[in-house]
């Protein structure tokens, strides 16, 4: 499959700001203590965000990263301290993602500020459905 960098960094976006709605933290319970933690966000191999240096981490893999064998993600999680989220190869998903783009690009490079706040106001409302 062809790597997409910048659709993977869309498929980011997605989870990082929408899905969790900037949510940096996590509550990790630990036999009896509480912690409250934060947590490295990555998407494939890159950092989703610069100056992450926390002990415990979120890799989304999408379906354009090279490695996709159980043994050596296993080794990755066990390596980094992470949990790893395989997308599935879905092509559905994928030309969604690419359509996405697509659209953004040609609204950003031809639409007026007015129908530009006008496109982020309907892509927030959708987003909190």
């Amino acid at each position: 499959m062809l790597r997409c960098p910048r659709s993977s960094q869309k498929i980011g976006e997605m989870i990082y700001e929408d899905i969790f709605k900037r949510k940096t933290s996590i509550d990790i319970r630990h036999l009896t203590a509480d912690t409250h933690s934060v947590f490295n966000q990555n998407i494939d191999d890159r950092p989703y965000k610069s100056n992450q240096n926390f002990d415990i981490g979120l890799r989304i893999l999408t379906p354009w990263y090279d490695v996709k064998e159980d043994a050596t993600l296993r080794m990755m999680s066990g390596q980094g301290r992470e949990v790893i989220v395989l997308l599935p190869d879905d092509d559905e998903f994928l030309n969604e993602m690419t359509m996405s783009l697509r659209i953004e690009r040609f609204l950003r490079k031809n639409a007026t500020s007015g129908q530009l706040a006008k496109y982020e106001n309907i892509k927030r409302v959708s987003m909190t459905r």
